[in-house]
C-alpha cells in the first residue's frame, strides 16, 4: 500500500532536533499539517535558520488546556505525532485526532518506560539502545508498539552520538508507522511482566559517589550525561567539578575511593570503588581555571 499523504492531516507536537527531523520528513512526504505545536519557548530557536512557509507554528505551555483542545477538535485532523514532546497528554486531547496518536520513544519497551530512556540505557551498560514508536493510549508509554529499532552502543559513543543515531532512524519509523495504521495494523501489545518505569533525570542525578561507584559505572555515567547535558559531577572542597570526558584506567591503581592521583602525564586519575578512571576533560564550576592536584579528593 502506498500512502496517499495528501489526504492525511497531521498535527506534530515537537521539541528539539528530533522534532525538527520528524517535521521535515512529514513536509517531504507532503502530508497536510494544519498546525505545529511546540512544548517550550526555547524550541523557537530551532527555526531560526529554517523557513517553513504556510506553516502555523505555536507554543502551547499546557497541552491539555480545554480551550486549546476545543480548537484542535475544529481542525478535524487524522494524527497527533509526539516527537521529543514531554508533556503528558490526557484523554480529551488524545481524542482530538480521528485515527490516533503516535509517540516516539527512545527506549526499549516495556523495560524502559518513562523519562531519559537513552541516558538510562547507556548508564545501565546495555549493549544495544532501542527506540520505538507507540500507538498512544492513556498510560505512560503503555500503548501498542508499532515499530522497534535497535543500534549498538559502542565504546566510542556518548549521549550526543546516541541521539544522532536515534534521530536518523525516527523519521522513517514515523512514515512506516502511519502506513501500518492505515493498513489496519495497530501494533503489538507490550508484555507487562517486563515493565519498568524510569524517572526523568535532573542535574542532582549526575552526582558521582566514587566510594560506591565502579570505574565502569562512572565512565558510562559521564558518557551518558556529557554535553549537551550539564555533565556528571563530583565535588572537591565544596566546588562542583563537571566531568566532560573520562575513560577507564588500563592499569591497576589502588587507594582510597575519590582520591585524585596525578602521574607523569599530568592527567588526573581517580580511584573508584573498583578500578580507577582517567579524566580527559573537566571544569570546576566556580573557579573555572582551577586544576585538580594530588592533594584533592572527591567528596
Amino acid at each position: 500500500m502506498k500512502l496517499n499523504s495528501n489526504d492525511i492531516s497531521i498535527v506534530p507536537l515537537i521539541s528539539g532536533d528530533r522534532g525538527v527531523s520528524v517535521l521535515d520528513v512529514l513536509i517531504f512526504h507532503k502530508f497536510k499539517i494544519p498546525k505545529v505545536i511546540l512544548g517550550k519557548k526555547e524550541d523557537f530557536d530551532l527555526f531560526k535558520d529554517k523557513k517553513y512557509p504556510n506553516l502555523e507554528i505555536i507554543l502551547q505551555d499546557n497541552i491539555n488546556d480545554k480551550s486549546f483542545v476545543d480548537s484542535l477538535y475544529n481542525l478535524q485532523f487524522d494524527y497527533l505525532i509526539m516527537s521529543g514532546f514531554r508533556q503528558i497528554l490526557k484523554k480529551n486531547i488524545l481524542n482530538t485526532p480521528k485515527k490516533g496518536t503516535i509517540n516516539l520513544h527512545a527506549g526499549k519497551l516495556p523495560e524502559y518506560r518513562g523519562g531519559s530512556p537513552l541516558n538510562w540505557q547507556m548508564i545501565n551498560g546495555e549493549e544495544y539502545a532501542y527506540i520505538s514508536t507507540i500507538f498512544t493510549d492513556l498510560g505512560i508509554d503503555t500503548g501498542n508498539i508499532l515499530i522497534e529499532k535497535r543500534f549498538e552502543i559502542t565504546k566510542n559513543d556518548d549521549i550526543k552520538s546516541l541521539h544522532i543515531k536515534a534521530n536518523n532512524l525516527f523519521p522513517d519509523m514515523v512514515i512506516d508507522s502511519i502506513e501500518m495504521i492505515e493498513k489496519g495494523n495497530k501494533g503489538k501489545k507490550q508484555d507487562e511482566k517486563n515493565a519498568c518505569y524510569w524517572h526523568q533525570r535532573n542535574d542532582d542525578d549526575g552526582y558521582i559517589d566514587f566510594k560506591t561507584s565502579t570505574s565502569g559505572l562512572v565512565v558510562r555515567t559521564v558518557r551518558a550525561l556529557t554535553i549537551p547535558y550539564p555533565c556528571a559531577w563530583g565535588t572537591v572542597n565544596g566546588d562542583k567539578v563537571r566531568i566532560i570526558k573520562a575513560e577507564r584506567l588500563n592499569f591497576k591503581l589502588g587507594g582510597t575511593p575519590g582520591k585524585v592521583v596525578i602521574l607523569n602525564d599530568h592527567t588526573p586519575l581517580v580511584v573508584c570503588s573498583e578500578g580507577a578512571i582517567k579524566i580527559l576533560d573537566y571544569k570546576f564550576e566556580i573557579e573555572k581555571d582551577k586544576q585538580l592536584t594530588n592533594s584533592d579528593r572527591f567528596e
